[in-house]
């Protein structure tokens, strides 16, 4: 009569992904590189690649980039030298990256071979976050957990799925949103969360005796985007059709990005 779901897993407990974003920034790219090594062969352990470019474009390259966006060119050098001797990068596509990256959102999408998909329908806003917000001091990314923990987005969430599950006769319990689990995540330096490669360390030692090795050492995540597509083509094609033609949507969205990203979902679901 109960089922026990994972709600707001991804901001109490969260991934440790933060911690990479401010060994960058403190230019500790020695641990850095040793950690995302851990990661990447922990990643192979289970069939799945995650390289330490990769790790490096998605949580490191931004320090770098707010250092050349705010003009401290010597540091942004300097970053950038220790992150290449650190690692087994290549430097032409380090640099490159570096230079696209550093110019504003808004300049990259005025440029003619700027493709669609890079946008957002949002006007003003980027498609992708670089990474976990890490700026601001030490404690930065627990005003983060704590600015998600308070977003409506949460509680709306608990709400939409209260009458569903009563619906089927069931009762949803989050234990992960438990003022207790909520305040003890809180208090955990950021390194124990992504501890020797394994994002989601205090989760996985706290329940490694009570799963199966092959669910405590799980790193991929299951996927609720086919369902949304083909529920969004069934159900709600005239209403998207409707929206795309409001002319009180013009200020706020791209409509023709809109369009075309509604035509790629409709030629490939």
């Amino acid at each position: 009569k109960v089922m026990i779901d994972g709600m707001g897993g991804d901001i109490v407990v969260g991934y440790g992904y933060e911690y990479l974003g401010m060994l960058a920034k403190s230019k500790k790219w020695n641990e850095f590189s040793k950690l995302t090594n851990k990661l990447e062969k922990n990643c192979q352990k289970v069939s799945l690649k995650y390289g330490q470019e990769k790790s490096l474009y998605r949580f490191g390259l931004s320090s770098v980039v707010k250092l050349v966006q705010e003009g401290r060119l010597c540091e942004a050098l300097a970053s950038s030298a220790g992150a290449i001797s650190s690692m087994d990068i290549k430097k032409l596509r380090f640099l490159r990256k570096l230079i696209w990256r550093s110019i504003p959102f808004r300049i990259r999408d005025s440029f003619p071979f700027t493709s669609s998909e890079n946008r957002d329908i949002a006007r003003g806003t980027s498609a992708v976050s670089d990474d976990e917000n890490t700026g601001g001091g030490p404690n930065s990314w627990m005003r983060s957990r704590i600015r998600g923990l308070r977003d409506s987005a949460l509680l709306e969430a608990m709400e939409s799925v209260d009458p569903l599950m009563a619906h089927h006769r069931v009762e949803a319990r989050h234990p992960l949103c438990d003022r207790r689990v909520v305040e003890f995540c809180l208090s955990v330096p950021p390194e124990q969360r992504i501890k020797d490669g394994w994002p989601r360390s205090l989760l996985r030692r706290a329940m490694g005796r009570h799963l199966p090795k092959s669910v405590a050492r799980r790193l991929s995540k299951g996927q609720l985007g086919a369902a949304i597509a083909r529920n969004l083509l069934k159900f709600e094609s005239e209403r998207i059709e409707y929206v795309l033609q409001d002319e009180s949507i013009d200020p706020y969205v791209d409509k023709e990005a809109a369009r075309q990203a509604y035509q790629r979902l409709q030629q490939s679901p």
